[in-house]
């Protein structure tokens, strides 16, 4: 009765996760992202132009969008919890393919 439980769980997770990226996708949110970052940049390209035709000093550091960076303690602690989850699920997908394919060849 347990293992029933933890597998409906694990596939009603799995089904979550793909709604979610599902519906992310079919929304086009990838896309907004992606317009948003071109519109900032096509705003730099035509101050950039428009100080070239001002004569004005040109100064490449006046044109690239600054890197926020957002390390900090919680960030850090989340991707090694992020790392060590991948490497124990891919720990155990291997175990579980070399039992089946054992199985299967025996």
């Amino acid at each position: 009765m347990k293992g029933r439980n933890i597998s409906r769980f694990v596939l009603l997770t799995l089904t979550i996760l793909f709604t979610t990226i599902y519906l992310m996708q079919s929304f086009g949110y990838y896309e907004f992202t992606n317009l948003k970052t071109n519109r900032l940049t096509e705003s730099q390209i035509k101050q950039f132009e428009q100080d070239v035709k001002d004569g004005k000093k040109i100064e490449a550091k006046n044109y690239v969008r600054k890197q926020i960076n957002y390390n900090n303690k919680l960030s850090k602690g989340a991707l090694s919890l992020s790392n060590a989850i991948e490497k124990t699920f891919d720990n155990v997908m291997n175990f579980l393919f070399s039992e089946v394919n054992k199985a299967v060849n025996d």
